[in-house]
């Protein structure tokens, strides 16, 4: 089956003006859909932000897969509800929110598609996260922050012990001490499960007392800092659940995620994966039972290797991997069909987000949904022909942001939210332009090719060459809420987003062609990229470029200041300037010993033949850096220490620090400063 993609697009034909900073902080942002089958009803939350009072909220709405206006949930300003899930009976919405001042179990009736009001279920001693009901919601999983050995309520009670304390101190005897942008304190998620229960005379579900099902375990599920509740399953005869974990002294430098299955009713457990030292993740049980399916990597400490699908067939014991040839494809979801001879799975390929199914237990993929961006489905007997699968799911690309949408059974899609319509009316966005050229050992590199606003055909206009992180990642055909070319494109600058080698979705080789090679290959790519969209669009002055970059991308406009002076302004964004010091100050000593070969203190070869602190005599080019004060992942040392070097050697330069930013700029106030920063800089160096 295979899915074409035809949308419609309500926007007028002569647009009015440019896509700007402003227009991407304020839009409002359309979450996931969670489908009730029961009565066609899909739910979302949608995050809004109020600039007059500084307020971000995430308010439910719920809208029919048949069309029409969608409902909101009674507003209430500056809540978050999110991680939401209908129950298989009584039509409720189950979703988490701190609505009362932790993160709790809330629900709301949606009888008679009427939206009820919402009611707390739960009032645990802690907050909790991570919530994924079972198969007739007579169970519920969810994660919460406890020290190990201690309940929830003993839990609450050490932290008021420590906050009423005079002694202000912390003590570590191993890593990690910090993490993406959160000291580690001796808390770890930890999965829980409840009982469920409807009160028929209330109207409402209530829930049964927790159990921990890692009392003593010193170690995380789901894993921090981006793990979610795809990390555990309960099986279908619910007796059993499967869960992701990660344990022992080496989690600093080492990707062994292990998945574990528990047996509910004696609490013992067998670590199934244990004998693989790569990551293994996101287990989930067949709807028949028969298969326990989960992504496994084969690289150790290699966390951008790609997860292959693995079945382990719970009567025979046996596993099988059904993915192995499908090259560069990292599934990022596994949803069972309900017959349980499908895998349906989300994965990038050439720089898009696709939805496949896998057929079971052959592998054999068949992409379903191919352009764009595409997260978050649900799959759904289709309307028009109940006996096909249909999907309703999130979609956002480089012109347009996310919305939701479903499929009918003949490939078309219908859109069912539209909440940034009448902003983007207003708005010509430059159409994308999808450009190959011969990179580094000749190999075809992709990107996207950006015209300005306004452009005039026989003008020539400044380029600003976008740089990703990762920097195993991709420009992707999506909106993106903090690095948006389209901001750029629409202050008047051609943009080129290359993907050089080491981007993902483009093959295993490719990818991996990074390792030991920061500098060099991707770097060529950089540069043969440059001349090259000079070659191929003769309104685009690559005598008049600047570049900019984040993460990796901030390593290579740290590096490219350091090898050429052929752009007349750089931006870097919490970019690494010596990969030496960084690793004895990074979180996550595995990545950097995969992409340097191992722990410098064995071996510094490629610590110091990548760094560009070690050329920094060499700087001459105009440079803005900023940085995060809670990035922990590459710290500030960093910036500062690029901001030291120009500032000495007297190149024009600025340093712009958040002090409660991690390695992305989230709030939107501060977005809106980034931006205006940005701007200034590339007009002081290619417009002035």
């Amino acid at each position: 089956m295979r899915f074409l993609l035809l949308l419609s697009v309500a926007l007028c034909l002569v647009a009015a003006r440019n896509f700007t900073p402003d227009d991407l902080v304020t839009m409002e942002r359309v979450g996931d859909p969670a489908l009730d089958p029961s009565s066609n009803t899909y739910a979302f939350n949608l995050r809004t932000w109020n600039e007059t009072t500084n307020v971000i909220t995430y308010n439910l709405y719920f809208g029919a897969t048949s069309g029409g206006a969608v409902t909101p949930l009674i507003p209430m300003d500056g809540v978050t509800d999110y991680n939401y899930m209908f129950t298989t009976t009584q039509s409720h919405l189950l979703f988490l929110s701190d609505r009362s001042g932790s993160v709790q179990l809330w629900g709301v009736s949606l009888k008679n598609k009427v939206v009820g009001t919402p009611y707390q279920i739960s009032s645990f001693p802690v907050s909790i996260d991570n919530a994924k009901l079972n198969v007739d919601s007579s169970m519920i999983g969810f994660s919460a922050q406890i020290y190990p050995g201690l309940s929830m309520k003993e839990t609450a009670a050490q932290d008021a012990a420590v906050a009423a304390s005079r002694v202000n101190a912390q003590y570590w005897d191993k890593l990690f001490i910090r993490r993406w942008d959160t000291w580690w304190e001796g808390k770890y998620n930890h999965v829980f499960v409840a009982a469920l229960s409807y009160n028929s005379g209330l109207s409402q579900w209530q829930i049964g007392t927790a159990t921990d099902l890692m009392l003593n375990w010193a170690s995380d599920c789901p894993s921090r800092p981006f793990g979610g509740s795809e990390e555990f399953s309960f099986s279908p005869d619910k007796k059993e659940i499967a869960f992701t974990s990660q344990v022992g002294d080496d989690i600093a430098w080492s990707t062994d995620l292990n998945v574990y299955i528990m047996q509910l009713s004696s609490l013992s457990y067998t670590c199934l994966t244990c004998s693989n030292t790569a990551s293994d993740t996101m287990p989930s049980y067949s709807p028949d039972g028969k298969y326990l399916a989960y992504g496994a990597m084969v690289i150790p400490q290699y966390e951008s290797d790609r997860l292959r699908v693995t079945l382990y067939d719970r009567t025979s014991k046996t596993f099988t991997t059904i993915t192995e040839a499908w090259d560069g494809v990292s599934p990022s979801s596994l949803v069972w069909s309900t017959d349980s001879k499908y895998i349906y799975a989300t994965g990038q390929y050439h720089a898009r987000q696709q939805i496949f199914s896998i057929l079971v237990p052959t592998g054999t993929v068949t992409t379903l949904i191919s352009d764009h961006f595409n997260e978050g489905f649900e799959v759904l007997p289709c309307l028009d022909k109940p006996a096909a699968t249909c999907f309703l799911f999130a979609m956002h690309s480089l012109t347009h942001p996310t919305e939701i949408y479903i499929t009918s059974s003949s490939g078309s899609l219908t859109q069912l939210t539209s909440f940034n319509t009448e902003a983007l009316s207003e708005i010509e966005f430059s159409d994308p332009i999808e450009y190959h050229f011969t990179g580094a050992d000749g190999d075809d590199v992709q990107g996207w090719v950006f015209k300005p606003y306004g452009w005039v055909e026989g003008t020539q206009y400044p380029l600003v060459m976008y740089i990703h992180g990762g920097p195993e990642d991709s420009w992707l055909d999506e909106f993106h809420y903090r690095w948006n070319p389209q901001t750029i494109a629409g202050a008047g600058y051609a943009v080129f987003a290359v993907n050089p080698h080491g981007s993902s979705s483009f093959g295993d080789a490719f990818e991996q062609a990074i390792l030991k090679e920061w500098g060099g290959k991707p770097y060529q790519d950089v540069m043969l990229g440059l001349d090259a969209v000079g070659t191929s669009f003769s309104w685009i002055d690559i005598n008049n470029a600047g570049a900019m970059g984040a993460s990796y991308g901030g390593f290579m406009i740290n590096w490219l200041n350091s090898q050429t002076d052929r752009y007349k302004c750089l931006i870097c964004h919490d970019g690494v300037f010596d990969p030496l010091s960084e690793y004895y100050y990074t979180d996550e000593l595995y990545f950097d010993e995969m992409e340097f070969g191992g722990a410098p203190y064995i071996d510094r070869t490629y610590y110091d033949k990548w760094s560009p602190m070690a050329y920094a005599a060499n700087m001459v080019t105009p440079q803005l850096t900023f940085h995060g004060g809670m990035d922990f992942r590459i710290p500030d040392v960093s910036g500062i220490s690029a901001f030291t070097v120009l500032q000495r050697k007297g190149i024009p330069s600025v340093l712009i620090r958040f002090p409660d930013e991690n390695h992305w700029v989230q709030d939107p106030n501060n977005s809106l400063y980034w931006h205006e920063q940005v701007l200034a800089w590339l007009q002081r160096w290619l417009l002035e």
